[in-house]
This record gives C-alpha cells, structure tokens and sequence, in this order.
C-alpha cells in the first residue's frame, strides 16, 4: 500500500506524522524494519533531532541503523544501501523519481509518502490514486 501525508514539507508536523504512521505500519505487518530513504541525510538533521531526540539522531547519524519503539529504522540514499532486507519506507520529502524507484524496490511492502509542496501532493494523488491519506 502507499499511504501519503496531506502536510507538506519541510517541517517538523509532516515528518512526524509520516514517521509515526510508518512505525505503525511496521509493527502491524510484523516486519518491524523502517526504511528511511533520502536523498541526502545533511538536509534532515535538524527535523531529526527536532522530532526523535539528539540520542537517536547521533546514533543513526553515525551507524544508519538505529531501533525506535522496537523497530529497526534503516538510512538509505540512493547511492548507499543498507541492510534492510523487508518492511515499510518512510520517504519524506524526496522526488517523485526517487518515490518511483522505491515503490519498484522488492524489499518494501508499504510506503509512507511526505510530499514537499502542494504541487508535489497534487502530483502524487493523480498518479497514485490508490494512495491513502494518513
């Protein structure tokens, strides 16, 4: 399933929602693994330490894994992958050429989608209109 939040970005409000419902997602579906994928982790830092606290964002700064409330949150880029092998990604803020190639990705069985503006929201809805709003 994708599901998409109708708060844009960048900005703490659409992070947090798209995060705590891929957590969810997760927990239920049993995988309890969390692809965070990014085009680059520099433009997170702050919403990061913002919404999940310094000691997880230094954590998974430094290793690209980190657990949170039981579930395994893997860093990924598109020129770096990680070990996360099932389960949702959370894809904030990226391009909808990026959300593409993880939607193709075998490793993922849902997605959790935070556009970055309006236009992208409105894209993304026409596109997939099967996507369901969190």
């Amino acid at each position: 399933m994708i599901y998409h939040s109708n708060i844009t970005g960048p900005g703490k409000e659409g992070f947090l929602t798209g995060f705590i419902k891929a957590l969810d997602i997760a927990e239920v579906n049993g995988t309890n693994q969390l692809l965070f994928s990014v085009h680059t982790l520099s433009n997170f830092d702050e919403i990061i330490k913002d919404s999940l606290g310094d000691d997880f964002f230094v954590k998974f700064r430094r290793d690209r894994v980190s657990l949170y409330e039981g579930v395994t949150v893997y860093l990924e880029t598109a020129n770096n992958k990680s070990a996360f092998s099932r389960g949702v990604a959370f894809v904030p803020f990226i391009s909808a050429e990026r959300l593409d190639v993880i939607l193709k990705d075998s490793r993922v069985v849902d997605t959790v989608y935070v556009p970055w503006s309006l236009d992208e929201l409105s894209n993304h809805k026409k596109t997939h209109s099967g996507s369901i709003q969190i």
